[in-house]
């Protein structure tokens, strides 16, 4: 029983204190501590947009700290307004001229806003704004991935993308309300699991109030407007390519062929040979042959004896 509160209360820890600060973890080993700012602004191929210079680009505004040193955290920076301001926009866009981008920038350039050196310095991506839209405007969150390559304890880029979209033609989400059903269902399940090991601890006397309160940040965790995933890729080191010896070369510099293989009969003819002699020879030749064999043993035989008694 004193295992079911240690998981119990670690599960609800790691879920409420990481979801609650608007963090998502990933394990890096052996890097140094650095904090990457991550930006974004809504924008489109025509028009004038706020900034003025005619692309329809809004100013960037900080989204979220990307902290990395033995693990890559995301802190966001954005609540619940500003996200649903981006859905208005998702939701009334009708093309694909309207983006959403992102902008990742080095340390050195940190601030509340960003100026051009740092815009230029920074990695940058986007997608068509409509995909925010996700597969149902129900959806109270947006479920995005960030996924950052990682190369000697520096993030050298990054990918954006909406998790969970199926597009049609257009380019755009295709609606499927399930997707909505299936997270509400998987939420439930999640909370009545939890609230079942409360009770039961409850029933052994146990003091729940610290998972109680647990519970509370993790529910309003739930409210959270931004649910990213954090994906970390660093490079692999690939196996070194096996070598072949070069075949050997004529005076010509042609390649030498290899001599053909040399059939069984090629290899034993000359015990083959014998035995089919053998074997073909004619019944009364063989006796007389075994005669004569039989006769010069004879003979033999008695020459050795003269040999012996003289």
């Amino acid at each position: 029983m004193r295992g079911l509160s240690a998981i119990l209360c670690s599960s609800l820890l790691v879920l409420s204190t990481a979801a609650a600060a608007g963090v998502s973890a990933t394990t890096l080993d052996g890097a140094e501590a650095k904090t990457y700012t991550l930006y974004h602004r809504l924008s489109t191929t025509t028009g004038r947009g706020g900034n003025g210079n005619g692309n329809g680009n809004g100013d960037w505004t900080p989204r979220a700290r990307v902290h990395v040193g033995s693990s890559v955290e995301l802190e966001s920076l954005v609540g619940r307004e500003e996200w649903e301001t981006i859905k208005d926009a998702a939701i009334k866009t009708t093309g694909r001229k309207e983006r959403y981008e992102v902008l990742l920038v080095a340390p050195q350039h940190e601030g509340s806003f960003v100026d051009a050196e740092a815009a230029n310095e920074g990695v940058q991506t986007f997608v068509p704004l409509c995909h925010l839209r996700q597969s149902t405007p129900s959806l109270s969150a947006l479920y995005d991935q960030l996924t950052f390559h990682v190369r000697h304890g520096d993030i050298a880029s990054f990918g954006y993308a909406v998790k969970d979209i199926q597009l049609d033609a257009s380019g755009c989400p295709i609606p499927d309300e399930t997707r909505a059903k299936q997270i509400d269902d998987a939420e439930k399940r999640d909370r009545a699991k939890r609230k079942a090991g409360l009770v039961r601890l409850r029933r052994m006397g146990k003091d729940v109030s610290h998972l109680e309160r647990q519970e509370e940040e993790r529910q309003r965790a739930v409210q959270m407007a931004w649910r990213s995933d954090v994906v970390v890729k660093r490079p692999e080191t690939v196996a070194a390519p096996l070598l072949r010896t070069p075949p050997p070369t004529k005076d010509d510099g042609t390649i030498r062929q290899p001599e053909p293989e040399k059939s069984f009969v090629q290899k034993y003819w000359y015990y083959i040979v014998p035995m089919l002699l053998v074997m073909l020879l004619p019944a009364d030749e063989k006796k007389e042959q075994q005669d004569g064999q039989q006769a010069t043993q004879a003979q033999s035989l008695g020459q050795g004896a003269r040999q012996i008694k003289s």
